[in-house]
């Protein structure tokens, strides 16, 4: 029986701090004395135990390899940090969840911005960098500032997603940092004035520079400021002659130009404060699991006879050594950088490292226990706590607002429908440039994907109150991908570098959804039959049937060798259903209106869909043809192994 309540939900959008006037009693004076001049009275000193977190979100937490939420798991990372700041990379989009979940402030940029962002405990009084700024971004991997009141005292905040390219640690071990291939006979580049020259054809240096001209004026009042995020390089102060002959440095001693710069300009590494010895404390970061190194492939095979050890420390925390800013710890969240990435030649053994872990999964005894892929992300995070001198048990600001809310959620039932009515508004950034949606989706829906349900904002919202009609098939898919969702969120978002950023995040949980209706069970699982899969001519049509598919524009069909459905795809062709094989694979990569729900039809040939990606096939070949769902490849609905006659 349908439930027929309608429920008025709490508003989303950044909480607001209050600043309480002090209660004051006129004393009057006594006649018989002179009046004395008031002296100004000087604020208590209190301290402030902060603890901050580096890290790196892998794709937006959208991997989910151990089965669950990798979102819902990288939440109770989190809390079980007690994490003040969050300075993020690889966020993409999804600071606005993150911040709703743990309920703090949040930054992440103009909303052209994709991959960083700030979520804070402590009200933001103003951000460094609000206005489109081309240099600032950096081919969309620059960084984002913020100042922040940590009971009553300022501090900024600074997060970097530095230039991935370039990556010059690998031409000093025998690779090559522009095409991440192996060298000729692996043989490195040690000489430090070719390096530095490489590594100044990357944007790091620039973006390291633009951020240090905007902490100035700070750095020149004393202010505390901290630094974090991922540099997308190694520090000098790793690349020593103590460790030469460790992690593949091939005897490379070499102080790399972007950390170079932080230090010259005063800021503090904090790891090496504590851990000075790279040799007893490497504080490994990237890569921690083998299968994560970029040199794994056929080049460093032929040229090098294996795969490099490419473990570097590349996430970081800087600080600015001012008074009443005092290091307390520092450690790794995750599991230790040996446990999954085998030495070469089994060195790891010889060696005595003593870098303190800590995270969900790490014992009393301070061992990591987490299982091969049950950290959400391929960095190591990156946690320390300070202790600042502040003058007041609570911040005295207020949070500046400038990100977009939902507010006045209210859920009722039509039939078998939710229906949802909300008040949109807030939105100081909005860019007419951008395309934004207003989604349905599942809480732990990845940014690779548009969501469940979409429907085009096409003028900036202002206070609007509007509805949003779910229907059952949607609603279904919180119990057909039940260990993934706590509830149906609605967002805003826009398509930025094949990322959909979140602006303003409402989660609807699910137990406050069956207050108003029944949510239907989860729909008839997909089904995909491809014809002649055990003998596929690959100069042929692929025949290729599916039932139960989504309406997701975006659905498609993916190719890959059998075992290796990971990264860019070996072929690929939107799912339609109103082609044939003599179309062009242009049409056939052209975005339809609409998914088809179910198909019969032919493919273009293996071959064809192969060779647009450089690939061939083989007689024997397997691979694995996928219907996918929404852009995502995690989001497969259904495959079929095939073998090439």
């Amino acid at each position: 029986m349908l439930k027929r309540t309608a429920i008025t939900l709490l508003a989303s959008g950044l909480l607001f701090g209050c600043n309480d006037d002090d209660a004051t009693v006129d004393i009057p004076k006594q006649p018989e004395q002179p009046e004395q001049p008031q002296i100004p009275e000087t604020p208590e000193t209190r301290t402030t135990d902060v603890t901050i977190i580096s890290a790196n979100l892998w794709l937006s937490l959208s991997q989910n390899l151990s089965g669950g939420s990798d979102f819902h798991r990288a939440i109770e990372e989190f809390k079980h940090a007690n994490a003040d700041i969050l300075l993020l990379s690889e966020a993409s989009g999804i600071t606005a969840r993150i911040a709703e979940a743990l309920n703090m402030y949040y930054w992440q940029g103009y909303d052209a911005n994709t991959t960083t962002g700030i979520v804070s405990r402590y009200p933001i009084k103003s951000v460094l960098n609000a206005e489109k700024n081309t240099e600032a971004e950096n081919n969309n991997t620059g960084g984002i500032g913020v100042v922040v009141d940590i009971n009553g005292r300022d501090v900024v905040l600074w997060v970097n997603h530095l230039d991935y390219t370039h990556y010059h640690v690998y031409d000093a071990r025998g690779g090559d940092g522009v095409t991440w291939q192996a060298r000729n006979n692996c043989q490195p580049l040690s000489d430090s004035s070719e390096l530095e020259a490489l590594n100044q054809q990357s944007q790091r240096p620039a973006q390291a520079q633009f951020m240090l001209n905007q902490l100035t004026p700070y750095q020149t009042q004393q202010t505390a400021t901290f630094i974090g995020g991922d540099f997308n390089e190694a520090s000098g102060l790793d690349w020593t002659a103590d460790t030469a002959n460790m992690f593949d440095h091939r005897g490379t001693i070499h102080d790399f130009l972007t950390h170079r710069l932080i230090r010259n300009a005063g800021y503090v590494d904090s790891y090496r404060v504590l851990y000075p010895n790279p040799v007893t404390h490497p504080g490994i970061t990237w890569p921690f699991h083998a299968d994560d190194s970029w040199t794994r492939g056929t080049s460093y095979q032929t040229e090098c006879g294996r795969g490099l050890d490419d473990r570097d420390r590349i996430d970081f925390i800087y600080h600015a050594p001012v008074d009443g800013v005092e290091l307390l710890n520092a450690s790794v969240i995750g599991p230790r950088p040996t446990t999954y990435f085998d030495s070469p030649h089994g060195e790891d053994n010889t060696y005595t490292w003593g870098d303190p872990h800590s995270g969900l999964m790490v014992n009393e005894l301070g061992e990591p226990t987490y299982g091969e892929r049950d950290f959400v992300s391929d960095h190591l995070w990156y946690k320390t706590t300070y202790r600042l001198k502040t003058t007041s048990e609570a911040p005295t600001s207020t949070s500046l607002d400038l990100n977009p809310a939902f507010s006045d959620v209210t859920l009722a039932a039509d039939g078998d429908n939710l229906v949802i009515s909300f008040t949109l508004g807030n939105w100081p950034l909005w860019d007419e440039a951008l395309d934004y949606q207003l989604v349905i989706a599942g809480d732990s829906t990845s940014s690779r994907t548009l969501g469940w349900q979409n429907q085009p904002l096409s003028s900036q919202p202002d206070n609007t109150r509007m509805t949003v009609t779910v229907p059952p098939e949607v609603l279904a898919k919180l119990k057909q991908e039940a260990p993934l969702h706590h509830g149906l969120q609605l967002r805003t978002v826009a398509r930025i570098h094949g990322w959909w950023k979140q602006f303003a995040v409402k989660t609807i949980s699910i137990e406050e959804i069956e207050h108003v209706i029944n949510i239907p069970d989860a729909a008839p699982s997909t089904q995909l039959a491809i014809a002649d899969a055990d003998h596929l001519d690959s100069g042929m049509p692929i025949t290729l049937q599916w039932q139960n598919g989504t309406t997701h524009p975006s659905q498609w069909i993916a190719i890959y060798p059998e075992g290796q459905v990971s990264g860019a795809s070996w072929g690929w062709v939107y799912a339609r259903d109103d082609l044939s094989p003599a179309d062009s694979l242009s049409l056939w990569q052209s975005v339809p209106a609409q998914g088809f729900t179910e198909g019969n039809t032919q493919l273009p040939s293996l071959g064809t869909l192969l060779a647009q990606r450089g690939h061939t096939a083989q007689s024997g070949d397997r691979f694995q043809i996928s219907l996918v769902a929404t852009d995502s490849i995690s989001d497969i609905q259904a495959f079929q192994i095939v073998t090439v006659k």
